[in-house]
């Protein structure tokens, strides 16, 4: 469901309400512009998903924000002081309070910009490295690749939160949250480790793989992040993607996902198609985009799940 947070002409308000929804900010712009600001807001469960207009040229100065905003750009531009000044335009994806603590300045002009708003935690949750807290090291996308990569993510975290019935899903609301931040670790500059270490070789038994399939086999109705897993088993979550590369090929959560596959199966051959639906049954597993659920059941049982379902 979308919520008008905002639309106005009076700049004060538009610095209220931006400082109630993101941090403090004081905006500035010439005497005598028109400033009209319009913020839309929908969730993805406890996922802020926020498209910004104004149509006007300002400086800002916000406060550290508490958490990360992650912004792909549809016009205008969005420069960030730093060092150097970043620069984004339309295309364009970036992340504001990437540093904790450190204050956001800048200037915006004449911007159109969908802004997802998220917690810190979300990179130690997904990151394979659980020495310590992860954090970008730069706001800019390593490659025009990797800008592409996730300005696709931000389109589909925007297309979901309009559909009431995917936007509050449990398990979709966690995948989505997880994939946005995996997406970013892969994207932008941080800190997370990426070589394996000894001691994680050493901790690729076949024993601890064979307990780590059973949580994931027990639990896959449960929202399950990679750290869940390694700490059911005592390992890094480094090592448990060492041992299942090492001897089954393919990382835990595409495990985790052939078992939410094979539930659906199951439910799609029990299932009196009358009464129920495959995206029904899909999304009850966590399955939000119903093309690419199409490939991964496909290539899994060789027929469509509407195959399967008709029996």
């Amino acid at each position: 469901m979308r919520t008008v947070l905002l639309d106005t002409t009076d700049l004060a308000e538009a610095e209220a309400a931006i400082s109630e929804t993101f941090a403090s900010v004081r905006l500035s712009v010439a005497r005598g512009l028109p400033t009209r600001t319009r913020v839309v807001r929908s969730m993805i469960g406890s996922l802020p998903v926020d498209s910004i207009e104004s149509g006007y040229t300002m400086r800002y100065e916000m406060a550290p924000p508490e958490h990360l905003t992650l912004f792909r750009m549809r016009a205008g531009v969005v420069e960030i002081d730093g060092e150097h000044v970043d620069r984004y335009g339309p295309g364009d994806v970036g992340v504001g309070g990437a540093v904790e603590g450190r204050r956001v300045t800048g200037r915006v002009g004449r911007v159109g910009y969908d802004v997802l708003t998220l917690d810190r935690s979300l990179f130690d949750r997904v990151a394979t490295n659980a020495a310590g807290h992860v954090a970008l090291t730069c706001v800019v996308p390593i490659s025009e690749t990797a800008n592409r990569r996730v300005a696709a993510v931000v389109d589909h975290v925007v297309a979901m939160a309009a559909l009431a019935d995917i936007a509050t899903h449990p398990l979709i609301v966690s995948a989505t949250q997880n994939h946005v931040a995996a997406t970013m670790l892969t994207a932008f500059p941080n800190d997370a480790e990426r070589e394996t270490t000894i001691e994680d070789r050493h901790d690729s038994t076949p024993v601890l793989l064979r307990r780590a399939i059973a949580f994931l086999e027990d639990n896959a109705y449960r929202d399950i992040a990679l750290t869940d897993v390694a700490e059911s088993v005592f390992v890094t979550p480094r090592a448990l993607q060492y041992m299942f590369r090492k001897h089954r090929d393919q990382t835990p959560m595409e495990y985790l996902r052939r078992v939410r596959l094979h539930h659906v199966h199951l439910e799609l051959i029990a299932a009196d198609r009358a009464h129920t639906t495959v995206a029904a049954i899909a999304r009850a597993w966590g399955f939000a985009h119903m093309g690419r659920f199409a490939v991964y059941y496909r290539t899994e049982y060789g027929e469509s799940p509407h195959q399967t379902l008709r029996g």
